[in-house]
């Protein structure tokens, strides 16, 4: 048997939004950037099957991947089942937060059993969009939304069979380490199984290889991106939830457990490897009452990556012979200076004319001023440990410590803006109506003002709940609870009444 089938696919991101800096909203501060972390093989960033929100490196990626996939025993007693695949896909940041891909799956499976021997060829094109964008804290979340119209014949198309599906994603980048974990969770509304004409008639081994559904299905995924030097491992889960009334058993249902490594090479070059080993029980009993798509036991993974159209970096420096060493070289005085730049931002957005004072570990004071684009640079910093203080008009004042080195690692400061003020304003008087002159207190804050002769005070505040005592000689103390609002006034007068007096 031979069989063919075609589909389309089309993939477009409604939403994808990352929370991706290095800093906490109650502890603002400097940290230093983690390496830019690779692309799946489909040239996205992501893990193996989960994806992740990073920014989509500019230019054009071509990948190009080979995968080989095992099943034993499935159909009958000492039946073997092997899938050759192949992927090949290009993929366009159109910025740092849009981007298209064209991804083109193939494959062929051979089945080895007692009473048969049997093979298939399917063909998959996907067409897939994606759009993210920066929102800060380490966190970062998303939506993405996919057509899926197959058919089962090329260049056919069967829209009884057109399917959809939605996926939801959070990521979380831990702060100064190269760390990512990513997590997804959606639904497809599955028809394809439309594209296979007269279902009944096909044998339980081309039933295996087809990879279209009876059933809808919740999907999940969690995956995990640590770098170890120059190399980025990856490890994940992931399961189709497969549900309705045709649905197999849950125990049938894709789960699988993977691992993989990324190494990004010079020019653009990255060089990428993965094993997925499946977690589900699929019975022979199952494969014959529906049709549901099934991953081999075991699947390894090789592939290349090239990303062209970047920006050109500096092109290195010429390196000249080392002059003869002398009979007595003096010994090479080690670098006591290094750089230090960095940006500083709030809320995603550059921040300009902002001093930044720098003390060095020897005590000397460096200044410099934030431009347009948020971005500063000192030279000459003393090597060693050293704090950085950033103050600007309308922002709280930042202090970050950080070790200035030879290599001058950038550093990324966020500033957290100042709320406008209220105002509380009131009287304080006898139940005479008679202006009383009193104090009161502010927690939190511990804020005292007096009133005036009249009893009349004003004091400003930043938003927030507060509890507010009030004293006055002679007369009994009280507590009131306030709200201050941004740019509000809240209005609090008090009646006093004199100790020793009963109602």
């Amino acid at each position: 048997m031979t069989a063919l089938r075609f589909s389309i696919g089309f993939a477009c991101a409604v939403g994808f939004v990352t929370w991706t800096s290095n800093s906490s909203a109650q502890d603002v501060g400097a940290t230093v950037d983690v390496p830019t972390r690779g692309s799946g093989d489909d040239g996205m960033p992501g893990v193996i099957r989960a994806d992740s929100a990073d920014e989509l490196p500019e230019g054009i990626a071509v990948s190009v991947s080979s995968a080989y996939g095992f099943s034993g025993a499935t159909l009958e007693e000492g039946d073997s089942h092997h899938r050759a695949a192949a992927r090949l896909a290009a993929a366009y940041a159109l910025s740092s937060d849009l981007g298209v891909a064209l991804r083109l799956d193939g494959r062929y499976d051979k089945h080895f059993l007692e009473t048969e021997r049997d093979d298939g060829w399917v063909g998959d094109p996907r067409l897939i969009g994606r759009y993210r964008r920066d929102l800060g804290s380490g966190f970062a979340a998303g939506a993405q939304l996919g057509i899926w119209a197959p058919g089962s014949n090329a260049p056919s198309v069967e829209f009884s069979a057109i399917s959809a599906e939605a996926v939801l994603a959070l990521s979380w980048s831990a702060a100064g380490l190269p760390l990512q974990v990513s997590a997804n969770a959606g639904y497809r509304l599955d028809r394809s199984a439309a594209s296979v004409e007269e279902p009944e008639r096909l044998s339980l081994s081309d039933r295996m290889s087809l990879g279209v559904s009876d059933s809808n299905a919740v999907l999940a995924a969690l995956g995990v991106s640590y770098y170890v030097g120059p190399v980025e491992l990856l490890a994940e889960w992931s399961v189709d939830v497969l549900h309705g009334s045709d649905a197999p058993p849950f125990s049938s249902s894709p789960m699988r457990v993977g691992l993989g490594v990324r190494h990004e090479l010079s020019n653009g070059w990255q060089l990428f490897a993965n094993s997925e080993f499946r977690l589900s029980k699929v019975l022979a009993e199952d494969v014959a009452e529906t049709l549901f798509p099934m991953d081999p036991q075991v699947r390894a993974l090789a592939g290349l990556q090239l990303r062209f159209g970047q920006s050109k970096k500096p092109a290195p420096a010429v390196v000249t012979p080392e002059p003869e060493p002398e009979p007595n070289p003096k010994p090479v005085e080690k670098p006591t200076i290094g750089p230090v730049s960095g940006r500083v931002a709030s809320g995603g957005s550059p921040v300009a004319e902002v001093k930044l004072v720098l003390v060095d570990a020897k005590g000397d004071e460096h200044v410099a001023t934030t431009g347009p684009d948020g971005t500063f640079a000192l030279e000459a910093i003393a090597l060693g440990d050293a704090q950085l203080t950033a103050t600007a008009e309308g922002y709280e004042t930042a202090k970050q410590p950080l070790v200035v080195t030879i290599d001058g690692a950038p550093v990324a400061l966020q500033l957290q803006a100042i709320l406008p003020p209220g105002q509380l304003r009131g009287k304080i008087r006898s139940f005479r109506g008679e202006g009383l002159q009193g104090k009161l207190t502010v927690e939190p804050g511990g804020q005292s003002i007096d009133t005036d002769a009249e009893g009349n005070f004003e004091l400003d505040l930043p938003p927030g709940e507060y509890e507010v005592a009030i004293v006055v000689e002679g007369y009994k103390a009280q507590s009131r609870k306030i709200r201050v609002d941004e740019n509000g006034v809240t209005i609090m007068n008090v009646d006093m009444r004199k100790q020793g007096r009963s109602r």
